[in-house]
Formats: structure tokens, C-alpha cells, sequence
């Protein structure tokens, strides 16, 4: 996942290269700006997931604007500072329109309607929800089942150790509450916390395994 990290970051350091010829704010904003979204990159691919983070939606989201905001304030510091500028790519300004019209696009599509009609299911659950697991857990296998707008998934898991169903459920509540955030609601889920401006859940349910093994667990999250 990370070999997408570039293709990420270039469009971005493309953007604030043409608005801020400066080198010594190329440099200062250039950091800030991999760390912003290097951090949003690992939430959108679901690498970072819990407590306090945003959901992966909101980190595609977040991309467009977090790349404006500080393009932006590099742009003005470099109006301010008298430091020597490099030659400014031709065609800057189209591109910052064209970057605008695109972070509109990615931004908007995850958070309207539209993501429906171009196939992004934005109420499905990335593997980052639940995954990794700890040590004490073992995936065996992992199924996605897809409907016209959502898809769920169905994870079976048993233990190095060979533990049975309620030591299983036990470490499997406890790896949801403690990393990914999951609080125990009234009718018997486990869900996890809304991201920071989208009001959306993930929910997960433990069941025997069918084939009535007592060392399994198949845990289905939608």
C-alpha cells in the first residue's frame, strides 16, 4: 500500500513548487505538508484506524484541502520573505485550477450521493477497521460479500494457542475496544466511533463457527 504514497504526494508538491518559488519555503512547507499527508494517506488506506483519527473517507477528503491550505500559506510566506526564488513552472495558475476542480471531485464524491453512482462504498468497511489483529489471533480467512451500495465483511479466526470460542470472543472484544475504538451498544454490537465530521459506524458480530468447531470464530463486520 505504501508504494501509493507518491502518486499521493506529487500532485501536491507539484502545486506548492509552482506557488512558492522560495527555497526556504519550499523547505518548511514541504515538510509540513508530507507529514499532513503522509497521515492522511495511512488513514485512507486504512494502515491507521482508531480512537481520535478520522475515518478513511474523510482522510480522501481531507487531501484536497490540507494541500490548499498550506500551498496556500507557503505562497503568501513567500511574498513575505526576501529569499532567492527558483524559476516558476509555466502554467502555474491553471494548474491550481485544475488541482481545485480535482480535490473538489475527490472530496465531494465521497461524501454525497455521487460516490453511489461511481462506485465508491463509502458505507463499507475497510480492512483497516479491524485488522491487524494481535498476536493472541489468527486470520484465516477473510470474505467480502458487496449489494448495490455497501458491502460487509466475514473474518473467521482462531488462536496460535488453540484457545476455545469464549477466550476467542474475549481477546476479540478486547483487541476492538482497546485499538480500533469499538464501544459494546445495547442491542449486542460492537461499533466503532463516528470519524470527525462523517456520522458513520462500522459494527461487528461474533458468531460460532458453523462447522461447529470450538476453536473458531467468525466475526462479521458491516
Amino acid at each position: 500500500m505504501l508504494l501509493g504514497l507518491p502518486v499521493w504526494l506529487a500532485p501536491a508538491y507539484l502545486l506548492l513548487f509552482t506557488l512558492a518559488p522560495a527555497r526556504k519555503v519550499r523547505f518548511v512547507a514541504g515538510a509540513v505538508l508530507a507529514a499532513a499527508l503522509t497521515f492522511l494517506y495511512l488513514v485512507t488506506v486504512g494502515l491507521l484506524s482508531g480512537p481520535g483519527l478520522p475515518m478513511w473517507t474523510e482522510g480522501l477528503f481531507l487531501w484536497g484541502p490540507t494541500t490548499l491550505v498550506v500551498s496556500g500559506a507557503a505562497f503568501v510566506a513567500d511574498r513575505w520573505s526576501g529569499a532567492p526564488a527558483t524559476a516558476r513552472p509555466e502554467g502555474g495558475w491553471a494548474l491550481v485550477a485544475v488541482f481545485m476542480v480535482l480535490s473538489f471531485c475527490c472530496g465531494g464524491c465521497v461524501l454525497t450521493p455521487a460516490a453511489h453512482m461511481v462506485d465508491i462504498p463509502i458505507d463499507s468497511p475497510m480492512p483497516g477497521v479491524v485488522m491487524p489483529l494481535p498476536s493472541d489471533l489468527r486470520l484465516i480467512s477473510a470474505d467480502r460479500d458487496c449489494g448495490s451500495e455497501t458491502c460487509s465483511d466475514l473474518y473467521v479466526i482462531d488462536s496460535p494457542d488453540g484457545a476455545g470460542r469464549a477466550e476467542l470472543t474475549n481477546r476479540l472484544r478486547a483487541h476492538l475496544e482497546g485499538t480500533k475504538g469499538f464501544e459494546l451498544r445495547e442491542d449486542g454490537f460492537w461499533c466503532q466511533r463516528s470519524g470527525w465530521f462523517v456520522q458513520a459506524e462500522f459494527c461487528a458480530a461474533m458468531f460460532p463457527d458453523p462447522a461447529g468447531s470450538d476453536s473458531k470464530v467468525n466475526m462479521h463486520v458491516s
